[in-house]
């Protein structure tokens, strides 16, 4: 069971209040009390014993509501598998363009900061693949920069065209929206003939390396 001095301290800290303050709370006219209350030298009569307890358990209610609330709403987030130490993988030399071998080594935080980027690949095809991606990517979002103008998606036009795949004829196609967003790789369009355009320019690219 708390103590006197225990359920005070509680109740000050939690409502950031003084001696003085305490005082006026519980109906005690001088501090003296108080602190005499602390030290263990007086107890408080039954009233302001019971207007102390009420204080102090609502304190350990509302910390408690908290506490179930924090937890609520915790979310846990999924945290990155590292491989073994001397495990192969590859990565893109960015020097030379050749695909190159590396082994795992926690020890060494290039290389587990390069595996956290997402540079360090399980087999030398997913390495190749990801190289095709970024090099297309790249060519795609320059060219659509060139030809929007300066257009961004978040202006407000009444359109914005962007591009799709139909797997029933196994082409791509145009589509438009208002407002919603996708989440895509391909960048958007402030007209249809410019992302018929940019079918006619990077289709056959895109369905061979981003399909």
């Amino acid at each position: 069971m708390e103590t006197v001095a225990e359920m005070m301290k509680v109740v000050k800290e939690y409502y950031n209040l003084n001696d003085t303050l305490l005082a006026v709370e519980l109906g005690v006219k001088s501090t003296g009390n108080i602190t005499q209350w602390r030290k263990g030298e007086t107890k408080p009569n039954k009233d302001r014993y019971i207007k102390l307890k009420a204080l102090y358990e609502k304190v350990m209610s509302l910390k408690e509501d908290q506490k179930e609330e924090t937890q609520v709403n915790v979310k846990e987030r999924y945290e990155l598998k590292y491989p073994e130490n001397g495990t192969l993988l590859f990565y893109n030399d960015i020097t030379t363009g050749a695909i190159r071998e590396i082994l795992y080594d926690a020890d060494k935080m290039d290389i587990v900061n390069a595996y956290s980027f997402g540079m360090l690949y399980k087999s030398r095809e997913e390495a190749i693949q990801k190289r095709l991606e970024f090099l297309l990517l790249k060519r795609i979002n320059d060219w659509a920069e060139e030809h929007n103008e300066g257009w961004t998606f978040h202006e407000n036009n009444t359109f914005s065209f962007y591009v799709i795949y139909k797997n029933s004829d196994k082409k791509l196609d145009v589509s438009w929206c208002s407002s919603i967003q996708s989440f895509i790789k391909l960048p958007y369009f402030k007209s249809r003939e410019i992302a018929e355009q940019f079918i006619e320019e990077f289709g056959e690219e895109i369905k061979e390396v981003l399909l």
